[in-house]
């Protein structure tokens, strides 16, 4: 379990977020109506990993080009405050990126990595009392495939 993984508890009714890992045996969830609820790794099991698979194209033969296929940003709500931006390989290709926000000429990085074909990462969350005020988001990606290109 990490924080960003999506969770359901074991025992009772509900799901949510890991917020925080508190130690070896507790964490920090927030539910469904936002608030944050101290809860025993022993009574939750994941749901949703943060970087998980969006479906089994990544054992489909490689394409010579992207048809169809691309990078997306998405934006799920959580609850009705919270909105989670993920960044979506829908290609067959690995991509190497970064993100970033911009707001008032002022650039601020927030993330870089990998993002194995098929996979998405959560990026962010955002809180929609907010979303007048959101930032600019800039997504720089570069596509890459090992070995030889035909």
């Amino acid at each position: 379990m990490k924080t960003g993984d999506k969770v359901r508890l074991l025992h009772a009714k509900g799901e949510g977020i890991i917020r925080k890992i508190v130690d070896n045996k507790l964490v920090e969830v927030e539910i469904e109506d936002g608030f944050i609820i101290p809860i025993l790794k022993a009574e939750l099991v994941v749901v949703h990993s943060e970087e998980s698979s969006i479906d089994d194209r990544t054992d489909a033969p490689e394409k010579n080009h992207l048809k169809n296929t691309g990078l997306y940003l998405a934006f799920v709500p959580f609850n009705d405050k919270t909105y989670s931006m993920f960044l979506i390989n829908g290609s067959f290709l690995k991509i190497l990126f970064t993100a970033g926000e911009e707001k008032e000429g002022t650039y601020s990085g927030v993330m870089s990595g990998e993002l194995k074909p098929g996979n998405s990462v959560k990026i962010k969350e955002y809180l929609t009392t907010d979303f007048d005020f959101w930032p600019e988001i800039i997504i720089q990606s570069l596509y890459f495939k090992e070995g030889r290109a035909s």
